[in-house]
């Protein structure tokens, strides 16, 4: 019997692996995980897989095509953790999924000197957007919803934009949650977060449970240091109720 073990945290990078359900040891070291004993490891593109993914390189960071969009809301989900609901007006359908990662950008504040260094640094030299990676939680054909922990100077500047704020958004990095899951031999998928790496895992759980051709049960395993941390519990807690069979 296969399981798939998933590990997610901030701009998450992840690892699918399989391994016989009778043979399993995870030892788990927060926020990452740690499979000694692999008989197949999942590998969604040719070569090595991408297991990290950034903004900066040799040169600078990565061009990529930028889609124009604005904030519809920033919806606070648990205590320090928004969910940014963004949408487009374009005519052209996106094409991300839960997992995938993309570049964000907002306009730095008109106070410019409440950034740090390297952030005032980076926005001067992107034309005075800031910018980060965001892993997608779930998204549409003209909206994209991306969970951040507000932390830093993006993403408290992100969590108190108002609704209309100009966003731009480009790039797509990692093989989404549910496209890399051999949906034929895997019988569980066990989901590991921390924090706000339970975003894209929601998003992904979704997709499980409305597909009624993937019959694989789900689990999710979140960890919050908190009470008041926890994200979106109310959903979670529905999407059991309606799925008893498939999600626990």
């Amino acid at each position: 019997e296969a399981v798939s073990i998933a590990a997610f945290r901030i701009a998450a990078p992840f690892i699918f692996v399989e391994v016989p359900f009778s043979r399993m040891r995870v030892d788990i070291l927060l926020p990452l995980i740690l499979v000694p004993s692999l008989s197949a490891a999942f590998v969604p593109l040719a070569g090595k897989p991408p297991f990290r993914s950034s903004l900066a390189a040799e040169g600078g960071p990565p061009k990529y095509e930028k889609i124009i969009a604005k904030l519809i809301e920033a919806e606070e989900v648990g205590s320090g953790s928004v969910m940014l609901h963004i949408g487009t007006d374009g005519d052209e359908a996106l094409d991300y999924k839960p997992g995938h990662v993309l570049a964000l950008e907002i306009e730095m504040p008109s106070v410019a000197s409440s950034l740090n260094e390297k952030n005032a640094q980076d926005a001067d030299q992107n034309g005075g957007w800031m910018r980060g990676p965001y892993t997608v939680s779930r998204a549409t054909n003209n909206s994209l919803d991306i969970l951040v922990k507000v932390v830093g100077d993006k993403s408290k500047r992100m969590a108190n934009a108002a609704p209309g704020t100009p966003i731009k958004f480009g790039g797509k990095f990692h093989v989404p949650i549910y496209e890399g899951i051999n949906k034929e031999a895997t019988k569980r998928v066990v989901l590991v977060s921390t924090g706000v790496g339970v975003g894209p895992c929601i998003g992904a759980i979704e997709e499980m449970v409305a597909d009624d051709g993937f019959e694989a049960e789900v689990n999710l395993l979140a960890s919050f240091r908190t009470e008041a941390e926890v994200i979106s519990r109310d959903h979670l807690d529905t999407l059991m109720k309606e799925n008893p069979n498939k999600f626990k």
